[in-house]
C-alpha cells in the first residue's frame, strides 16, 4: 500500500529587479529626446509649487546636495566644472580627451539594470513619422556604418513630400566622404518604403515607383521624359514620343497618374520635431575635441526652502502635510534625476568622441567599428542605459548634427537594446522553419512575429532578408508544403 505524499513547506530565495514608479520615471527621463524633456519639465513646474526656475545666483553643487537641510536644490545641468569655457578643465590622456568631472554624491541607487522588467516593451500609440520610419529600415538594411550615417543625414534633408533637394556634393564635402558613397547612401534611402522616397525630382520619384513594380520599360521612360506634355494635356505629342498604340498609351498614362507624386506626405507632420543637439562637440586649436552639454535648452530648477517653510507653517491637517511632503520629495527626486541624466549624457558622449576621433578628423571613411557593449563596459553601466542615451539624442559636430546611435556599427532597432542584423536573419529562418502546411507566414506575418520578439522591421526589409537567404515567397512555400504532403 503506497502512502500519500505529505504536504511540505519550502522556502526559495530568488533575485529580481523591482521596477518602482520612480525608477520607471528615471528611465523615461533618460530616453526622452530634448524637446520632450523640455515639455515634461514645463509640466512639472506647473503642477509642483515648490519647483521654480533659477532666477538668481547659481547654487553650488555641495549646497544643492545638502539642500534638504539648509538651502535650495538645483538642476538642469550637471554639477561639475563649467564646460562652456575654452577647454582648460580638460586633460589629454592617451591622445584622447577626458573630462575632469567631480560630482557631489547623490545616492540615487540607479544603475539602469532593468532587464527583468517588461516596462520598455510598451509600444507608442502614435504612428511613427517619416524620419523614424526610414531610419528603422536603414538600421536593418545598411550593414556599413559609414553609409548608414550618410543615409541618416540624407533622411534629415528630405522635405515634407519626401524629396531630397539638397546638393549631394555639399553633403559629401561636409561628411568627408566621396560623391560615390553619398550616391550609394541615397540609393539605400530610395530603396526604403514608401516607394519613391528620396527622389530629387518628380520624374525620378515616379521612375522609382515604376521600377519597383517592374514597369519601367522604354515606353514608360519615354513618357516620364516628357512629363511637361502630360501636364499640358498634349496627348497627341506625348503619344508620338512614346510610340505606343492608342490602347497601350491610355493604360500607361493611367498607370502614371495612379502613382504617388508626394510619397512623404502620407506621414503625420506632427511627428516631426526640430533637431536640438544635446551635446556640442567642437575642435580645439591643438586638434583635440571639446564636449559640452547643451544646458541652455533646459531650465535650472530650484527648490525655494523659504517658500516651503512659509507654506508648511500654515498647514494644519494631516492631508495638507502629506501633500507638502510628497511635493517636496518629488521636486528633490526630479532635480537629482536630471543631474544623473546630464552626467550619463556627458559620460557617454565623451566616450563616443574618444572612439570616433578619426571620423571627426577625416570623415565617414574613418568611422570606427563600435558597439553599445563597448561603451557600456568602458563606463561600467548597463547596455540598455547606453541604448536609451544614444537613441534620439544628437551631437552638433564639425561634421554636422548627428544622432549618437549612428556612431555605432551595424544594428537594427530593438526593444531595450540593439539587435544585430545577423540575428534578425536567424530569427526569420527559424520562423520559416517552424511553419506547418496550414500555417505559412507571409512577409507581413513575419513582421508581426519579429515584433513580438522585440525586433522592429519593415515588410520590405523582411522580404529583402528572406530573398537574400534564398527563402521562397509564402506563395511558393505553400505550394511546396502541399506537394510534400501528397
Amino acid at each position: 500500500m503506497t502512502s500519500k505524499p505529505t504536504p511540505r513547506l519550502e522556502f526559495r530565495a530568488q533575485q529580481q529587479v523591482a521596477m518602482t514608479p520612480q525608477l520607471q520615471q528615471a528611465l523615461k527621463l533618460l530616453e526622452l529626446p530634448l524637446p520632450e524633456l523640455q515639455a515634461y519639465i514645463e509640466q512639472e513646474l506647473e503642477k509642483n509649487p515648490l519647483l521654480q526656475r533659477e532666477d538668481g545666483e547659481t547654487v553650488e553643487p555641495q549646497e544643492a546636495a545638502e539642500a534638504g537641510e539648509d538651502g535650495e536644490e538645483s538642476a538642469g545641468e550637471p554639477s561639475p566644472v563649467d564646460h562652456s569655457g575654452d577647454g582648460d578643465d580638460w586633460a589629454e590622456e592617451d591622445g584622447f580627451l577626458e573630462a575632469s568631472i567631480s560630482y557631489a554624491s547623490k545616492g540615487s541607487g540607479w544603475d539602469g539594470e532593468d532587464d527583468a522588467s517588461g516596462w520598455e516593451q510598451q509600444v507608442a500609440a502614435e504612428a511613427p513619422g517619416l524620419r523614424e520610419h526610414l531610419l528603422r529600415q536603414l538600421q536593418m538594411d545598411v550593414p556599413d556604418a559609414g553609409i548608414r550615417l550618410i543615409a541618416a543625414n540624407l533622411v534629415d534633408l528630405l522635405d515634407d513630400d519626401g524629396y531630397c533637394r539638397e546638393s549631394l556634393e555639399a553633403l559629401s564635402e561636409r561628411l568627408g566622404c566621396t560623391l560615390e558613397e553619398t550616391e550609394t547612401a541615397l540609393a539605400a534611402v530610395q530603396g526604403c518604403d514608401p516607394s519613391g522616397i528620396g527622389a530629387r525630382d518628380l520624374k525620378e520619384c515616379l521612375a522609382l515607383q515604376l521600377k519597383e513594380q517592374n514597369r519601367l520599360d522604354p515606353a514608360m521612360q519615354a513618357l516620364l521624359d516628357r512629363l511637361d506634355l502630360l501636364a499640358k494635356g498634349d496627348a497627341a505629342a506625348l503619344k508620338r514620343a512614346s510610340g505606343l498604340s492608342d490602347r497601350d498609351f491610355a493604360d500607361a498614362v493611367a498607370e502614371i497618374k495612379a502613382l504617388d507624386p508626394r510619397p512623404g506626405s502620407r506621414f503625420t507632420k506632427s511627428a516631426a520635431q526640430a533637431v536640438i543637439p544635446d551635446v556640442f562637440v567642437r575642435r580645439l586649436k591643438n586638434g583635440d575635441y571639446h564636449v559640452e552639454l547643451n544646458t541652455d535648452q533646459l531650465p535650472r530648477l530650484l527648490i525655494d526652502k523659504r517658500y516651503a517653510e512659509t507654506l508648511s507653517g500654515r498647514l494644519q491637517g494631516r492631508e495638507d502635510k502629506r501633500f507638502m511632503a510628497e511635493h517636496l520629495q518629488s521636486a528633490r527626486w526630479l532635480i537629482r534625476t536630471l543631474d544623473e541624466r546630464a552626467r550619463r549624457m556627458l559620460e557617454v558622449s565623451l566616450a563616443i568622441v574618444n572612439h570616433q576621433k578619426t571620423f571627426l578628423d577625416h570623415g565617414v571613411r574613418h568611422l570606427r567599428g563600435l558597439t553599445l557593449q563597448e561603451i557600456a563596459d568602458e563606463l561600467n553601466i548597463h547596455i540598455s542605459t547606453v541604448s536609451r542615451i544614444v537613441t534620439g539624442k544628437y551631437a552638433a559636430t564639425p561634421r554636422g548634427t548627428i544622432e549618437l546611435r549612428y556612431f555605432f556599427s551595424s544594428s537594427v532597432g530593438g526593444q531595450g537594446e540593439e539587435v544585430a542584423s545577423e540575428a534578425v536573419r536567424y530569427a526569420i529562418r527559424d520562423l520559416v522553419a517552424a511553419e506547418t502546411h496550414d500555417r505559412i507566414l507571409s512577409d507581413e506575418d513575419l513582421v508581426v512575429a519579429l515584433k513580438a520578439e522585440g525586433i522592429e522591421a519593415a515588410r520590405r526589409t523582411v522580404a529583402k532578408y528572406r530573398e537574400a537567404m534564398g527563402i521562397p515567397s509564402s506563395y511558393e512555400r505553400r505550394k511546396l508544403k502541399k506537394t510534400s504532403s501528397i
